[in-house]
């Protein structure tokens, strides 16, 4: 059985692909099937992993969570977050009764989007 990546890999160079060529009818097939079989063998191995995270009692990754635009919703009051302001990552927090972002050493804050901070971890004694 032949490598599919080092077919996908000489197909893209062979046609020239960066150069802003298009692929044939075919050619999209074999690629769309690569796609497709690619996609199905990371959902059997994505199931593989969570019966056996199951079999040895181990509990599922938790998912990290997803940013959350200041226009859908705000944290909290004065509950520390991880935000977006200016392109750039900063530990604030949203006063509520000034209707502004704060965090210390930082002015003009433009918070865009925000998600909660994960769960520090159990320090062992």
């Amino acid at each position: 059985m032949s490598n599919p990546i080092i077919k996908l890999n000489t197909l893209l160079s062979a046609r020239g692909y960066d150069k802003g060529l298009y692929f044939t009818h075919e050619e999209c097939t074999y690629l769309y099937s690569l796609i497709t079989n690619g996609s199905l063998r990371i959902a059997e191995l994505e199931a593989e992993l969570k019966n056996a995270r199951e079999l040895i009692g181990m509990t599922p990754e938790p998912a990290f969570p997803a940013w959350i635009p200041v226009s859908e919703r705000l944290p909290e009051d004065k509950l520390d977050v991880l935000a977006v302001s200016r392109g750039g990552l900063i530990i604030s927090c949203f006063i509520d009764e000034y209707k502004m972002w704060y965090a210390p050493c930082a002015d003009r804050l433009n918070v865009t989007h925000w998600m909660p901070l994960p769960t520090p971890p159990e320090v062992q004694k």
